[in-house]
């Protein structure tokens, strides 16, 4: 994501932009310093969101934005779906956007949020061993002990254009965002 924002910023010439590949909550309030906008891309895997989310506030003159994912991530979806076949057990998905709201209120920011349309992005296997190799790395496997009941899930689950393997996307993005005048005292 850091090599993408760069290449766009050098495209467009833009100077004033400060990159911080650093772990948020490992960034003190001084290291960051006040901007007038924070964003947090497809970055809110924190184990405090709620100070995460402070901080972010704290740090924005005029705006934050978030782009997260509403109900169930295509690719969460293929874990919750195989993690009780192999693991003996429910997968639990990161925090979505009903709950980034929900503490936003609760801490006094009126956030406005966007349904994000154009934002399919299915996965494509050139083959059936790419696919059960790729899931099965996303899945933390070491072996193929598993690459069975893989290899079905894939069957039954995506689509098959020639020796190509596709899972679609049914993933809802949304951006979160709030001005700093919508914050109640």
């Amino acid at each position: 994501m850091v090599k993408r924002l760069e290449m766009h910023i050098a495209e467009e010439g833009i100077s004033n932009i400060r990159i911080l590949p650093e772990k948020w909550e490992d960034l003190s309030d001084d290291e960051v310093g006040e901007h007038d906008l924070v964003i947090a891309s497809y970055s809110l895997s924190f184990l405090d969101m709620r100070e995460a989310l402070l901080k972010m506030d704290r740090l924005a003159r005029r705006q934050v934005i978030l782009y997260w994912f509403a109900g169930v991530p295509s690719w969460e979806r293929s874990r919750m779906d195989l993690c009780p076949k192999i693991f003996g057990r429910e997968h639990i998905c990161h925090p979505m956007s009903d709950v980034l709201y929900n503490l936003l209120y609760s801490l006094g920011i009126y956030a406005d949020v966007h349904v994000l349309e154009g934002t399919k992005f299915p996965r494509i296997y050139e083959s059936m061993d790419e696919g059960i190799s790729e899931l099965r790395r996303a899945l933390g496997l070491s072996t193929q002990e598993h690459d069975d009941t893989i290899g079905y899930y894939l069957e039954r689950r995506g689509r098959r254009e020639g020796e190509r393997v596709m899972l679609e996307d049914d993933t809802v993005h949304v951006r979160i965002s709030w001005r700093r005048d919508t914050v109640s005292p």
